[in-house]
């Protein structure tokens, strides 16, 4: 049975230097499970960050609730039902999705912070091995893939003299260390460490004193030794004294970038020497390699650690290749437990041997993972701990794990150190005859037990998919899921977004919000180790295995190279050749297929009344909807066949259909030709059409051509793969091209055997997963054979579905067959509904059918169509509504475990039936674990998951959503209400719950519910029948709904910032005086503004005041402003309403009132200044204090609104203002979204592509990063002036040091710019907190 993560609590406790550390909690079904993580005092550079507070008001900086907060709130709720025992699951989750910042070696952990990580990593391997019910040392072999019939015991490395930045002394050598090579257990190994360390105090005592007696932080002594060969003679002294001189050697820790100047390239070995350093002691690279061969001859010195700075790798290499045969040389800061480095090191032969440092790397999966890698190549690997410990033992257990042979955690003396040892003695104690000494073999410690080395990771195949579509990443998605770590992906996107769902495009026309279709973004490509490159494919090298592309911005070149290439180029819009001048380059005349067609279309229709689509198909009736969501006078609809949706449909049915779309107002014209494009100066003008060879003109400004598709296939052609009939890339059953073995095709691009190519995502989809499986295994059995092309879609608001028990159902097109003596065809026909039901001539089987107006049906005739026969019931009876009776477990679905419910992606019941089992007790829950729902949807909004949902977790007990009844969020009841067309409640709970009434005493639906089934269908509005203080009151609930879903705070706040930042205290009537008055929806505030996103903004917030009209638009524009803040992290703002709005644009406030010489009164401006300002401090004075804020509430409001702007991607000092230019650390291209404040995506300010990464977190980062000499940032003069005006800068120290102050600071400030010019009715205005 697996143990399930209950909860993780972290805290702050402290090491045995005295500094702040953190442990964590973790608590399962049965038992709490407890962690601490370490800390060093010398670091190597290339370590994950340790996350530390830099609160110098607070334990010196040193604070680590940042990491403990990130544990708490971040951590935590994720890993919250995880199986303890999945170990890699869980670190990954935290490293790449939940942390997921990178830099040149890998992962960074500089979000989350390694200590966080590191801390509930290691509490999951203790609940792990419990729940395995092993010791923690056994479970981690199994992590490892090491046997577990008997253990190797590692070999103590004592730091006994401490040197370098450990002690006080001359020393520049780190540590000094003895290793009981020579003893037969460990045991003896700890008698003989002890006695030659108290043999050690004595010698020190006798040749320094008492003094030289005390210890360091790990134990050793530091005796004032002047150099390191006097440290040597004195630590032989004490072997020989001892006795042990023929068992012990001796091993050191240079840790030399301690003593390096990467200048001068120079390793100083007394830096330490106040009176500075002779010559001699300054020796190069070259110089220190004899210089350590000159130790090796002297004294039985068999393991350096650290011998070179972290950067000379020339030195390693030299050194490794002179001595690494007999002498151990350890990577420390070199390697920092780095899979990536080490990788480097095997490569160049830089050393021989890893120092294991768990919170270096900073999850126990990478640490073995970089332990195996180096075992594998024969290295060896010495576990150790660092000079902040805890009581903490996990790193004995670890060492004796991974067969590690040697562990460094210091001398046997201090607690925390001896917590460790002693662990190792109850191990061994434990183990008896299963537990072996490394002793001689302390490098290669396999050789003791008789293991073998661990294998060396396979290097992952290289695969390149070009192409980022829907079908793209579902491969991307399922070459993750079947082979993780068996391929490295990468991604050729030749669009500025990554994968979206095409087939809700029309709804962009609607929402205009990009993310709203998003499958992927970048962050998912980052987070499962996609490389994402947003370019071009120009060429296929077939002999070279690479792909030449141009990089999207600035058309610069590269190429990948690969192992296994797939096509999934999708397919192109097919322009008709005639007449002249029906293409694209025509003004006016579009082609619809992309979010970037959609976008230009919407532009184009702001100076358009009519338009014209070319296509009667479903791209032609999708092409349609968006038209007429642009709320334009006339859309016409031109198709040359007799009617519409001819390919999927029969000809009564597209009548119907026709005659639907027409009520719409829609016209729509079948059998017609377009004869002549007829263009003016302002572009297309009309169309000339033959209509049943009657000649007419359509009055048009805009044509969108939606004629259907042809595969992308060019790239392949130019290439020399075989290609199909009828086009596309001609490949076989794997999905391989017949041409080359390592060329694969998918989706619309791909014709299987040389036929059709499929236009719908099903067969993409299920093509993916066959042609995942064959490039992971050359011996994988799985092929693609066809797929069926049943669809269910709401066109135009036309539910439309045609489905069948094969293929040739459609490409025989046998639903508009008559022969009686090939199928029997019975109709139904109703109020608005058209039913075609197709059976064998005898009646006893169903072929399929087609369904116009009520498509309820369509799964359960669908899968009625794949059975034999009907069950009993005549033709008659199926058509009248009847289904063969299946056991469907009492949900009312009447669907088999085996009948799909999702068609896109061939999801059959019993697969989400098993996944609510496991958890998944929403759609979005369901979409993330089965892929049902995330295609066209229908399997939600107008099939029978939401039934399945509902019964099966009312079977399980389990409450979600509004009741048990309504197991959904209120939203998505709406969505189904609306979807479905169901006006009541009981109709609603009729068609997507559970049967039967519900059991919940006081059920809250029908209450809950109502109010949303009267908007939707009977024009109430959610704020009827509540006063102005409820409609405030539900609006903020609403706008953090909102704000948290589509997170648009910066353009939130610039808006509410602009309605009230144009207020000047000197004018005293109103509304001259501006401020907060609702003037800002107006076209002449709008253009005042300094940002062309504040209509967007209104935009967004016309809907909550359709729905709440008692609360003005000065409220609701604060309201919306102070909400975004406090969702982005900032602070709750203690606001007032009642604001009065302005009666009309006649009442925005003069120009003049914006500011000084027209700046719109925000902080970012150069000299010369309006006014006559002398400096940039006196500008913002004049600004600032016409508003009457003193310098505190100008240093905090200006620092809020630099949050985003000053990163030269986004900054107007680029060429192209706000648009493209080169990406910074700070920034990202893609115009989807922004990375918000809890890593999701969201969206920021509208213009060109370009995105901060930074922008939609609150917090003080402004006054902690935005420095003068940071190339990547801007520097403003008013910048500068925070920063150095005397009356500014103390405000900036502050709030750099104390973002708690900040806070406190900016809400006050923010409250009085809200409250600015208002007026209130009330006079006192109205609280709601």
């Amino acid at each position: 049975m697996p143990s399930t993560i209950c909860g993780i609590v972290a805290r702050e406790i402290f090491d045995s230097r005295g500094n702040p550390t953190v442990e964590v909690d973790l608590l399962t079904e049965d038992c709490l499970f407890r962690a601490a993580v370490p800390s060093g005092a010398s670091t190597g550079i290339y370590e994950a960050l340790e996350l530390r507070d830099n609160d110098k008001a607070r334990l010196l900086g040193k604070g680590v609730l940042k990491a403990v907060d990130n544990i708490n709130k971040m951590i935590a709720p994720k890993l919250k039902g995880m199986d303890v025992s999945k170990q890699v699951e869980i670190d990954r989750m935290m490293v790449e999705t939940l942390d997921g910042t990178k830099n040149e070696w890998g992962w960074s952990k500089s979000k989350l912070g390694a200590n966080a990580v590191l801390a509930v990593s290691m509490a999951v391997c203790r609940a792990g091995a419990a729940a395995k019910e092993l010791e923690l040392y056994e479970y981690i072999a199994q992590l490892a893939g090491r046997p577990t019939d008997r253990f190797v015991m590692p070999v103590p490395s004592f730091n006994v003299i401490n040197g370098g930045s450990h002690a006080g002394n001359r020393l520049a050598c780190q540590e000094f260390m003895v290793l009981p090579i020579g003893a037969t257990s460990f045991r003896e190994a700890m008698n003989i460490g002890a006695e030659v360390y108290h043999t050690l105090k004595s010698v020190i005592k006798k040749k320094y004193g008492q003094d030289a007696c005390n210890v360091g932080d790990e134990g050793g002594f530091a005796p004032s030794v002047q150099d390191n060969t006097e440290a040597l003679d004195v630590l032989m002294e004490a072997i020989k004294a001892s006795g042990h001189e023929a068992k012990v050697k001796i091993g050191t820790d240079v840790a030399a970038s301690e003593f390096y100047d990467a200048n001068t390239k120079v390793y100083d070995l007394d830096f330490k020497n106040p009176a500075g350093s002779a010559p001699e002691m300054k020796k190069s690279s070259v110089e220190m390699v004899e210089y350590y061969k000159t130790w090796i001859e002297r004294y039985p010195l068999v393991s350096i650690e650290d011998p070179f700075d972290q950067d000379d790798w020339e030195a390693y290499t030299l050194f490794n290749a002179q001595v690494g045969k007999d002498t151990q040389i350890v990577g420390d800061d070199l390697l920092v437990t780095n899979p990536n480095r080490v990788k480097k090191a095997l490569d160049c032969k830089a050393c021989n041997a890893l120092l294991l440092k768990v919170n270096q790397i900073g999850s126990i999966t990478e640490a073995i993972e970089a332990s195996n890698m180096s075992q594998a190549s024969g290295w060896g690997v010495m576990v150790s701990h660092r000079s902040g410990e805890t009581e903490d033992s996990f790193i004995a257990d670890l060492a004796v794990g991974l067969c590690a042979g040697q562990i460094k955690t210091g001398a046997p003396c201090r607690s925390e150190r001896l917590a460790k040892y002693n662990q190792l003695l109850r191990i061994e104690e434990e183990l008896g005859g299963l537990a072996l000494y490394a002793g001689l073999q302390y490098r290669q410690p396999h050789l003791v037990a008789g293991f073998p080395l661990p294998s060396m990771p396979t290097p992952a195949k290289k695969v390149v998919i070009v192409g980022y579509g829907p079908t793209g990443h579902a491969l991307t998605s399922a070459l993750l899921n079947k082979g993780a770590g068996k391929c490295q992906v990468t991604v050729l996107c030749e669009e500025p977004h990554p994968a979206y769902n095409r087939v809700k495009l029309t709804t962009l026309f609607d929402h205009r919000c990009p993310n709203k279709l998003a499958l992927s973004t970048e962050d998912w490509c980052r987070s499962n180790g996609v490389e994402l490159i947003f370019g071009k494919a120009e060429k296929i090298d077939l002999a070279g295995k690479c792909v030449h592309y141009s990089l999207n911005k600035a058309g610069t070149s590269g190429q990948a190279t690969y192992d296994d290439l797939v096509l999934a180029t999708g397919s192109k819009p097919f322009v008709p050749p005639a007449p002249p001048g029906l293409t694209p380059e025509t003004k006016g005349i579009f082609v619809y297929r992309t979010i970037g067609d959609s976008f230009d279309i919407i532009e184009h229709a702001k100076g358009a009344k009519r338009a014209a689509v070319i296509g009667g198909g479903l791209l032609g009736l999708e092409a349609a909807k968006a038209a007429l969501d642009l709320k334009l006078e006339q859309v016409d609809i031109v198709e040359m066949m007799p009617y519409l949706l001819a390919v999927q449909i029969d000809a009564e049915a597209g009548a119907l259909v026709k005659e639907k779309v027409e009520k719409l107002g829609i016209k729509v014209h079948v059998n017609t030709k377009t004869l002549e494009v007829l263009t003016g100066p302002t572009g297309v003008t009309g169309l000339r059409i033959s209509e049943d060879g009657v000649e007419s003109v359509l009055d048009v400004q805009m044509v969108i051509i939606s004629a259907g598709v042809r595969p992308r296939q060019e790239l392949a052609e130019a290439c020399g793969l075989d290609l199909g009939g009828r086009g596309g890339v001609k490949v076989d059953g794997c999905m391989r091209s017949t041409t080359n073995p390592n060329v694969y095709a998918v989706g619309e691009v791909a014709s299987l055997d040389g036929g059709m190519c499929y236009g719908l995502s099903a067969p993409g989809y299920a093509q993916a997963e066959v042609l995942a499986e064959n490039v992971l295994d050359a011996q994988a059995t799985a092929r693609y054979k066809g797929s069926d092309l049943s669809t269910k879609l709401k066109l135009l608001g036309v539910d439309v579905a045609s489905f069948g028990s094969t293929q040739a159902f459609w490409t025989e097109r046998v639903y508009t067959c008559d022969d009686t003596s090939k199928v029997k065809n019975l109709v139904s026909r109703g109020d608005g509904t058209y039913k075609k039901l197709v059976f064998t001539p005898d009646g006893k089987s169903l072929l399929g059918g087609v369904l116009i107006g009520d498509v309820e049906d369509f799964a359960k005739l669908t899968a009625v169509s794949k059975r034999p026969d009907l069950g009993g019931l005549s033709a008659e009876e199926v058509l009248a509504g009847a289904t063969p009776k299946v056991d469907d477990g009492g949900d009312g679905t009447n669907l088999g475990l085996d009948d799909l419910v999702c068609n896109c992606y061939s999801v059959p019941k019993g697969v989400i039936k098993q996944a609510i089992k496991d958890g998944a007790d929403t759609f979005d829950e369901i979409k993330r674990r089965t892929k049902a729902g995330t295609g066209c949807g229908t399997c939600i909004s107008t099939g029978p998951q939401p039934r399945l949902l509902a019964h099966t977790l009312r079977e399980l007990g389990r409450s979600k959503g509004i009741c048990s009844c309504l197991p959904f969020s209120l939203a998505e009841v709406e969505e189904l209400a609306k979807a479905r067309q169901l006006k009541t409640f009981d109709a609603l709970i009729a068609q997507v719950s559970h049967v039967g009434p519900c059991k919940v005493a006081n059920c809250p639906a029908m209450a809950t519910v109502n109010p949303v089934l009267e908007k939707l269908f009977f024009g109430k509005k959610k704020g009827d029948g509540l006063d102005l203080k409820g409609q405030l009151k539900a609006l903020r609930e609403d706008l953090k709904t909102f704000v948290e879903d589509v997170n648009c705070h910066p353009i939130l706040v610039r808006l509410a910032w602009h309605d009230s930042g144009t207020y000047d205290k000197r004018i005293s009537s109103w509304p001259e005086c501006g401020g907060a008055n609702g003037s800002i929806v107006y076209s002449p505030e709008i253009d005042h503004g300094a940002n062309n996103g504040l209509s967007k903004a209104v935009k967004y917030l016309e809907p909550f005041k359709s729905d709440y009209p008692l609360v003005s638009w000065a409220d609701l524009i604060q309201m919306a402003s102070a909400t975004a803040v406090e969702c982005a992290g900032g602070p709750r703002i203690p606001m007032k309403y009642g604001r009065k709005d302005v009666s009309g644009p006649e009442g925005c406030p003069a120009p003049l009132s914006r500011g000084t010489a027209g700046n719109a009164g925000l902080p970012d401006a150069e000299a010369p200044f309006g006014c006559g300002a002398p400096s940039a401090g006196e500008h913002l004075r004049n600004i600032f204090y016409r508003m009457g804020f003193d310098d505190k509430g100008i240093v905090a409001l200006s620092g809020a609104h630099t949050l985003g702007r000053a990163f030269k991607e986004r900054s107007g000092t680029v060429e192209q203002g706000y648009g493209e230019s080169n990406a910074t650390k700070y920034t990202k291209t893609v115009s989807l979204c922004p990375v918000r404040h809890d890593g999701k995506p969201g969206v920021g300010m509208p213009g060109g592509k370009s995105w901060t990464k930074q922008w939609l977190k609150f917090d003080n980062s402004y006054f902690t990063q935005y420095k003068e000499n940071d190339p990547e940032l801007v520097w403003f003069s008013t910048d500068r002036a925070l920063h150095q005006d005397d009356g500014f800068k103390q405000y900036f120290s502050i709030y750099a040091q104390d973002q708690s102050a900040f806070f406190r600071d900016y809400a006050e400030a923010h409250k009085m710019l809200s409250e600015l010019g208002s007026q209130f009715d009330p006079e006192g205005g109205i609280t709601i907190d």
